[in-house]
């Protein structure tokens, strides 16, 4: 893992560290970036499936295959 140094708000690191039960501001940070990488990675996620509408056939069906993709949802 690599080292930086940044000055951050003590405020903000008190309270990501409470939202977040980290035990060090280093963990709250670390914890904090996986919120903001999942939540973006969710975001595209939401952008893709806006994309491609389903069919009506689509949204009766207990799994969905897309087409042009590796994945299926059951």
């Amino acid at each position: 893992m690599a080292i930086t140094s940044v000055d951050v708000d003590k405020a903000k690191i008190e309270e990501a560290k409470r939202i977040l039960s980290a035990g060090s501001a280093r963990e709250a940070i670390d914890m904090a970036l996986d919120v903001v990488l999942a939540l973006n990675h969710q975001q595209a996620v939401l952008d893709e499936m806006k994309a491609h509408p389903m069919t009506a056939e689509q949204r009766r069906a207990t799994v969905i295959d897309y087409p042009d993709s590796d994945t299926s949802v059951a």
